[in-house]
């Protein structure tokens, strides 16, 4: 289980996440094996889940972009929140690849994670991550899971993972 960093009232009053300008779009939600076992056993329809392990994006009527699946447009809540996949609980943190390399990174189009950038809490909760990413549990999920790392657009690279 990964601690929040952005209280949920905020995350629930941005309107950020989850919209994608692109329905192949990187930032969409990549999957990890147990997070597409778990969203089935919660009869989540093997539809909207992507052959390359995604969350299948569904366009909106009269808008520009594409939406998570999981997404209540009606009150920007999730459908599957308490069980949500791993790379959302990581959100606004990321797994990057650059370089051939993998990092920890942050996205600051996140308002909560820009306004708190480089603070102590902002610190404090990289420091955790760090630790919990490089433990050999995530290592092990990461090196069975090489799918999930992408290469983002204006992200902060805060650390090296060594995979």
């Amino acid at each position: 289980m990964i601690k929040k960093f952005v209280p949920s009232e905020i995350c629930l009053a941005c309107q950020g996440c989850c919209r994608f300008k692109n329905i192949d779009s990187t930032w969409s939600v990549a999957l990890l094996d147990s997070d597409i076992k778990r969203l089935l056993r919660h009869n989540i329809p093997p539809a909207l889940i992507t052959r390359d392990k995604r969350v299948a994006l569904e366009p909106a009527k009269g808008e520009e972009y594409f939406f998570c699946s999981f997404l209540r447009r009606d009150n920007n809540s999730c459908r599957v929140y308490s069980f949500r996949p791993w790379e959302c609980r990581l959100y606004p943190f990321l797994v990057q690849k650059k370089d051939n390399k993998t990092f920890l990174a942050v996205d600051l189009n996140c308002p909560y994670a820009r306004s708190r950038f480089r603070t102590i809490d902002f610190n404090k909760y990289t420091l955790y991550l760090r630790l919990l990413l490089n433990s050999p549990r995530y290592l092990k999920t990461l090196k069975s899971n090489p799918h999930i790392f992408q290469e983002y657009a204006g992200t902060e690279l805060i650390s090296e993972i060594n995979i």
